[in-house]
C-alpha cells in the first residue's frame, strides 16, 4: 500500500510537471497577393493572448512601426511560410504556463514581409485572434488560423522623421541646383 501511494504521488509530480503544447497552423497563405514572389519563405510570428485582444490597436501600432503594441506570449518566431502543397506554416510549442483539461487557448498570428519590395517597403498580415481546440488530458490543444482569407494585409507607415529627412534632402538638392546656374 504504502508503495502504491509513493508511486501515484510520483506520478502526480511527472504529470503535473508537463507544459501544456498548442500546435497551431497558419492554413493555406497563397491566396495573399503575389504570394510566390513576395510573401513564400517570410516569418511567421505565434502569440497567445486573451480572448479580448485588441487587435485594432496592434495594428494600428504595427502600422507605425512601433512592434511594443504586441500583446500575449510571443512563440515559434522563426516559422517561415512554405511552398505547394500547403502554403503554410505550422508549429507546435510547450507552454510556460499550464493549461488545464478542457481550457481553451486563444491567440493570433503575423506574418512578416520584410525588405522584398524594391522600396524595402516592409508589409505584414495579421490573423483574427483564434480559440484553439479545448485541451485533452495529455495537455495539448491545437489552433487553426483558416489561411489567407482570416489575415489582412497592411503597409507599414514610414516614421515622421524620417519623411522630414527626405524631404530636407529633396529641397537640399534643390537649392543646390538652383545656386549652381
Amino acid at each position: 500500500m504504502k508503495k502504491m501511494m509513493i508511486a501515484l504521488v510520483a506520478f502526480a509530480i511527472v504529470t503535473s510537471a508537463n507544459a501544456a503544447t498548442v500546435a497551431w497552423t497558419t492554413g493555406n497563405m497563397s491566396a495573399l497577393p503575389s504570394y510566390g514572389t513576395m510573401w513564400q519563405g517570410q516569418l511567421v510570428s505565434f502569440y497567445l493572448t486573451t480572448a479580448g485582444a485588441d487587435l485594432t490597436a496592434i495594428t494600428t501600432g504595427l502600422q507605425n512601426n512601433d512592434l511594443t503594441v504586441l500583446v500575449g506570449q510571443q512563440l515559434d518566431l522563426a516559422k517561415a511560410l512554405t511552398a505547394g502543397p500547403s502554403f503554410a506554416a505550422a508549429g507546435s510549442t510547450g507552454l510556460k504556463s499550464d493549461f488545464k483539461q478542457f481550457d481553451v487557448a486563444y491567440g493570433y498570428a503575423v506574418v512578416w514581409n520584410k525588405g522584398v519590395f524594391a522600396d524595402n517597403t516592409l508589409q505584414f498580415a495579421i490573423s483574427g485572434v483564434k480559440a484553439s481546440a479545448a485541451f485533452g488530458p495529455a495537455g495539448s490543444a491545437t489552433l487553426t488560423f483558416g489561411g489567407a482569407t482570416n489575415f489582412k494585409t497592411y503597409d507599414v507607415v514610414p516614421e515622421p522623421t524620417s519623411m522630414a529627412l527626405l524631404a530636407l534632402g529633396v529641397a537640399a538638392l534643390g537649392l543646390r541646383r538652383k545656386f549652381r546656374k
